[in-house]
């Protein structure tokens, strides 16, 4: 009973982004995604398609500055708040943060958690072309100038940062201390500290090409006050690991992402390097081509 009311005490007194939630609202049924509050309902609603088609490259979108990023989280506590499985840390001196990259503020990093499915072909909140990851995850960070209890009434008030996750055969180290302490959080509320080393940098792609684009939390009470960053690579989950996200004491999650919502003519826009990376490839081709005339006229 002690450990009950612990775990309850600890979910309501967490200082983040489920301090807002609606309450009464789910995936599926009545409360589902149609029925969820008005402040749902606006036009800058996450998460969205991104069709490489009608995005542009913004020369002034360079790389993002990560501090701390390769640092070990301090007392990393692993959540079940009933609608996901997030990460919540301890303040300290050395907590991660965001800088650059088109952002006017520095943000710190707040939690990270994540969007899945109960089968490969669904999960993922955003989509990339219309493609559709088994896996999404979200590292919320908030502006460095606002209260934490203000940043949801600012247009730029967070910063979340969006990477899709593929399933390979084997395992990523990099999410072993999520997918081994998962059967310690079965219990909406339920928490469990980490006693192995998460390193942010680790959870993202070698590739930190993005797009950007302007929208609002994916949840109730569905804010419009997010910077969106979403990585164009994928990183990998194991097959093992994954099923252990999708176990039977977890279905209550499972399934845990919201429908695509209408661009309603938002601009969304591709950072500058990630066409400068293409570059070497471009090389390949032209070094190839060059190489094929030179024997034929040699010949």
């Amino acid at each position: 009973m002690l450990l009950v009311s612990l775990s309850l005490l600890f979910f309501i007194c967490s200082p983040d982004a489920d301090r807002h939630l609606a309450v009464g609202w789910s995936y599926e049924g009545d409360d589902g995604p149609k029925n969820w509050p008005q402040t749902c309902k606006g036009k800058q609603q996450s998460p969205i398609n991104i069709d490489d088609s009608e995005v542009k490259i913004n020369k002034n979108l360079r790389d993002i500055k990560f501090v701390n990023y390769d640092k070990a989280l301090n007392n990393p506590t692993l959540v079940n708040n009933g609608h996901s499985v997030k990460l919540d840390i301890e303040d300290d001196s050395n907590v991660p943060n965001i800088q650059a990259g088109g952002l006017k503020s520095e943000y710190m990093f707040q939690q990270l958690h994540f969007h899945w499915g109960s089968e490969d072909s669904k999960g993922s909140e955003h989509t990339l072309n219309n493609k559709v990851y088994p896996m999404e995850m979200h590292l919320v960070h908030y502006n460095s100038n606002y209260e934490k209890d203000e940043v949801y009434k600012h247009e730029d008030g967070l910063a979340v940062l969006a990477v899709f996750i593929e399933i390979d055969d084997n395992d990523n180290n990099a999410f072993s201390a999520f997918s081994e302490n998962l059967e310690f959080v079965f219990g909406n509320g339920s928490y469990n500290s980490l006693s192995s080393d998460v390193i942010l940098q680790a959870l993202l792609p070698t590739n930190t090409s993005y797009y950007r684009y302007q929208g609002s939390l994916t949840t109730p009470p569905c804010s419009e006050s997010v910077i969106w960053t979403v990585f164009a690579n994928p990183v990998t989950i194991g097959i093992e690991q994954i099923k252990r996200f999708r176990n039977e004491n977890l279905t209550d999650l499972v399934n845990n992402f919201r429908p695509i919502q209408d661009l309603n003519d938002r601009p969304v826009e591709k950072c500058y390097n990630s066409g400068i990376q293409q570059l070497p490839e471009i090389i390949k081709v032209v070094t190839s081509f060059v190489a094929v005339v030179s024997v034929y006229y040699i010949h």
